[in-house]
């Protein structure tokens, strides 16, 4: 951000929001995540930039996100409809694949088996068909859980994995990485049978 600002370079200056936004919420905090997506959501309405149209999908499923994490249905589903329609305007398929992940997951949370199975077929049909790992390993860690099938759970971990090797040694998103392939193995068994009842 202070190399942004430095270089006045605006895209830059975005993205470096958005960044902080999805940092902050994965670390929990949503009050801060907030605040970073509204000022760079805000930014986006007030002007255009060249190249800004490329980082509103890594906002939109910020937003989305944030709305989950806060327990705020009607705005999440809002949201996810934004993210599908962002995203079907493009051919990045790992925000699409994403999108019809977090209808899946708002569908979960409706308890509404049938729409889930449709979004997460629906993500899975773009993870099998691209490389996208960013997208596969959520996509397919829920589809264990939708479906009940550990094979879903096995591919997302051997994602997990394939991304944590791309990262060298000692570093700490690969042990975070790491971390979660573990933990979806000890938290996930027994629980797809819960997700939808």
């Amino acid at each position: 951000m202070e190399r942004a600002h430095r270089l006045q370079h605006p895209l830059s200056k975005q993205i470096s929001l958005v960044l902080f936004g999805l940092a902050e919420l994965g670390s929990g905090d949503v009050t801060a995540a907030k605040s970073w997506f509204d000022e760079v959501r805000g930014w986006q309405e007030r002007e255009r930039i060249l190249m800004d149209w490329i980082w509103r999908l890594p906002l939109q499923f910020g937003i989305t996100e944030l709305c989950l994490a806060q327990g705020d249905m009607r705005s999440a589903r809002v949201e996810a409809e934004h993210s599908i329609s962002l995203t079907a305007a493009t051919a990045e398929r790992t925000w699409q694949a994403l999108a019809h992940y977090q209808r899946a997951r708002i569908a979960c949370a409706d308890r509404d088996k049938g729409h889930a199975e449709r979004e997460i077929r629906l993500a899975l049909t773009l993870v099998q068909n691209y490389e996208i790992p960013l997208a596969a390993w959520r996509v397919h860690a829920l589809a264990a859980e939708v479906f009940d099938d550990s094979s879903h759970r096995n591919h997302a971990e051997e994602v997990i994995h394939r991304l944590a090797g791309s990262l060298p040694d000692r570093d700490q998103l690969k042990e975070t990485f790491l971390s979660s392939a573990l933990a979806m193995r000890h938290t996930s068994r027994g629980r797809s049978a819960r997700v939808l009842s």
